[in-house]
Parts: structure tokens; sequence; C-alpha cells
């Protein structure tokens, strides 16, 4: 087992990067009774509370939207009626109850608002929301407030209720302006929506305007897609995401373009984000994060941050939201499908190696890398106590460096590199979940395969994966 690179190719190919992220995680949840997800949270918080370390978020999930856009990954539904969100809403709050008691007097460090279309929400709907989470949840004197929008369902008055709840960060998903593309993933929204967004965010001072595009949608041109970037700048939004359009298989966008070769479009995204790179680099902006480009600081994501770069966790309400106790579980709220009516839990138990893995994982591929002393102070354990064997061998392949007091990865970003290094980072898992996987890929993984990244028909997931870890370097 220890030395099937075969397997850990395998899992390069068909499964997420990290360990428990994903359809990773999904193999392995499994349903658990409420007082299971209860028992969890009251050990975390009592450990928290103890050892002055855990950050903790908190992500509502409004899964509705008026038509789902056809390239979307997220967990999100048509909204059919407003007896359907008021009924969603009514168990949100239940939820919420569920965990106001443990959490008590616990500080959130930032509370974010996604979907699905956040902004579907009528203004009553909005206030009262906030209203019930701010009643039994306490958050920092500075924390982030995030809330996601589209243009076509933002209104003033929505942005005026938004700033007296306190959102101190709003998201416009724009992604793309091109009416082929429009057409084509059933998106309904004009410039002259956005404007009014625009205007509607300043004019109520809300501190932080993120924009959100895509580059290489199935019908996006090159030219299309800087004509938006352009036009949006002239907005200057004080953060922008360049999302690249991945895992194409996966969403109803790319199988309404089989003529278009994955390679063609996968050539075509990557020269849309090179060029829209120099374009933010020129207009000021800077980026430290891959795809996100700010012209002021503290613009990024504050959940984001503190779940990649510290190890943080994150409560999540709502259907679909997946929870994440740092080193202890992931679960996932099921408020079932049609009719709404109660509240199914599943989940899956995580070990510290696997919370160390992660940061790991995603660190290394940061120009900064991982330096020993930061991961002492999130972990408190030395990173060669537990990885040494696992560091040596990806230094002997050349794979990672140990340059300016800090592990970095090596390699020159091709697709073979970056292969090279999901499969040997694979390793940092362990050998207790990589069993673990091998029982629940059974029969999906055949020995006698060659999953070497030059083999026929490699997914083009790797394609995604790479462009992912690309963005965080360019």
């Amino acid at each position: 087992m220890k030395n099937d690179i075969n397997f850990l190719r395998f899992l390069a190919v068909h499964s997420s990067v990290l360990p428990f992220n994903g359809s990773m995680a999904d193999a392995q949840m499994r349903e658990w009774p409420a007082n299971v997800v209860l028992d969890h949270v009251r050990d975390f918080v009592a450990e928290s509370r103890r050892d002055h370390r855990s950050e903790i978020s908190l992500y509502v999930h409004i899964p509705f939207c008026q038509d789902p856009c056809s390239f979307c990954h997220c967990a999100r539904i048509k909204l059919l009626s407003q007896q359907q969100l008021e009924r969603y809403l009514n168990l949100l709050v239940q939820e919420a109850d569920t965990w106001a008691e443990p959490f008590q007097g616990m500080p959130f460090q930032s509370l974010s608002f996604g979907g699905g279309t956040p902004s579907i929400l009528s203004e009553s709907q909005i206030y009262n929301i906030f209203s019930q989470i701010h009643k039994r949840f306490r958050f920092l004197p500075k924390a982030q407030i995030n809330f996601e929008a589209t243009p076509a369902t933002l209104t003033a008055s929505k942005v005026r209720v938004l700033k007296q709840a306190g959102v101190t960060r709003l998201t416009l998903g724009i992604q793309s302006m091109d009416p082929i593309v429009l057409q084509g993933t059933g998106r309904v929204q004009t410039w002259a929506q956005i404007d009014s967004c625009v205007r509607a965010i300043r004019k109520n001072k809300i501190p932080i305007l993120n924009i959100d595009l895509m580059a290489g949608l199935p019908g996006q041109t090159a030219v299309s897609f800087l004509r938006d970037l352009k036009r949006i700048l002239k907005w200057q939004p004080d953060i922008l995401h360049i999302n690249p359009f991945g895992s194409v298989e996966s969403v109803q966008a790319y199988s309404k373009h089989r003529d278009i070769s994955y390679r063609e479009m996968a050539l075509t995204r990557i020269s849309m984000i090179k060029e829209a790179r120099n374009i933010l680099l020129k207009e000021g902006y800077f980026t430290d994060n891959g795809n996100s480009y700010s012209r002021v600081k503290f613009a990024e994501s504050a959940q984001e941050v503190s779940i990649t770069q510290k190890s943080g966790s994150i409560l999540g309400l709502g259907s679909s939201a997946r929870s994440r106790l740092s080193g202890r579980a992931i679960w996932q709220a099921m408020y079932g499908a049609g009719a709404i009516e109660k509240i199914n839990y599943r989940g899956v138990v995580l070990d510290g190696q696997s919370r160390m893995a992660e940061y790991l994982i995603y660190n290394l591929l940061r120009a900064d890398g991982v330096s020993k002393e930061v991961f002492f102070s999130l972990f408190g354990i030395q990173l060669e106590d537990v990885f040494k064997c696992e560091l040596s061998i990806l230094m002997a392949s050349k794979i990672i460096v140990w340059k300016r007091g800090r592990f970095i990865y090596n390699g020159d970003w091709s697709g073979l590199s970056l292969f090279e290094y999901f499969v040997h980072t694979k390793r940092f898992y362990g050998e207790r979940l990589l069993m673990c996987l091998r029982k629940t890929f059974e029969g999906a993984y055949h020995p006698d395969k060659d999953y070497s990244y030059h083999s026929e028909g490699l997914p083009a997931k790797i394609m995604d994966d790479s462009f992912t870890a690309l963005l965080s370097q360019m």
C-alpha cells in the first residue's frame, strides 16, 4: 500500500485535491443523528475556550435562484413560490436555534451569505434573517459580513437594508455579459441593472465591493471577456475575482457544447486569465491569492482566508451548507427535496492529520509557502514530527524545496509537474485515510490500469486543478 503510486495517481485523477473536500468528503459521509453533531460541537467549543486558538466563521446558505445558471456547481434550486422560501427560512431559524446554545458567547470572526442567490430575498426577509442570526450568535466588533447578490435581484432598497444590517462586503456575481453566454446559460441581466447596483452600493457606503467574473465559459470569447472586464473596471471594484470555468463535464453548460474540445476551451480560458492579470496589474490591483485582485487591503473574503490559511472552522446553516470543525468533523444539514419539513444530518469524523494535510496541500502552492513556525502555531506540533518522511520524498523528487526558511512548491506549473504534485501530496493523507479511500473507491480503481499523466483518457479534472494551482502563483 505504501508504495502503490498508481493508486495515488488514481486519487489525483478522480477525486478532490484535499482529503475531505468535494466528492471525497461526499463519499465518506454517513447519516448522523443530531445528537452526534451536537456532541462534536460541544467538544469543539470546550476545547476552543480552553486553548483560545480556534477561529470560527458563520455561513448561511440560501439555495434558491430565479433560474439556476447552467454553469453553476453550487447547491441551488429554482424558486417556485414565496411559500417555499418562507418554509425554508423558518427551518433555517430552527437550525440556528440548535446551535445557539452550544455556541453561546463564542465570537464568530465573520458572517457570509451565499447561494444560490441570497439577494432573491425580499427586504423584509433580509431584515428578519439578519435579526434572527444576530439574536443567536455573537460576532467580533470588526467581523466581516459578506452578502452575495446578482444584478437581476439586487435593488437599491435591498442595499439600504443590507447596510442597516451591517454588511461590510457585497459580492456582485456578474460572471459574463456576453449575449451568447447569457442566452446559453439561462442568465438574465443588463448593464443598466449592474450600474444601478453599483451606484446603490457606493451611495450606501458599503466598504467593500467584490465583483465576480468567469473566464472560459462555453461560447465566451477572449474579446467579449476582456470587453466586460474593461467596462467593469470603470466602476473601480475594491476586489475582483476572475474564476476559471472548471470541471466542465459536471455541469449542464458543457454538455451543450460537445463540439468544443476540452483542450480548446482550457487554452482559451488560460489566455483570458493571463491577459486579465496584465490589465488588472496595470490598473493598480495586486494579488496574493491566485484569482482575486484587490486595490485595497483586507478586501478578500475573511472566511476563505481563515479556512485556507489559518485552518479555521466554519458553522454552516441551511440545506447542503457544509460545516467544518477543524480537526474534528465535517457535516451537512439536509432539508430534503420538495416539501421542506425536517433537518437530517450527514457527516464524517476528521483526524488531526487530515487537518494538517489540507493546510499543507493548499499552502505549499502559495507564493510564501509553509513555514515551520506558522505550522507549529496552528497545530501545536512540529511539522517534521508528523510529515518528515513525506516531506523527504517530495524534496528528493524536487517537487518542493526549502527556500527562505519555508517549504515551497518547486514545479514549473505545467500540467505534468502539477499532476506529480497532486499525486505525491496524497501521501500527507496518512495510511488510515488512504486505506479508507481504497474501500470507498473499490470497484472504481483498477490496479492494472495506468493512471499516469500521459495515459489515454486523462480526465479534464487534472487540467482544472492545474489551472487553479497556476492561478495561485500568477
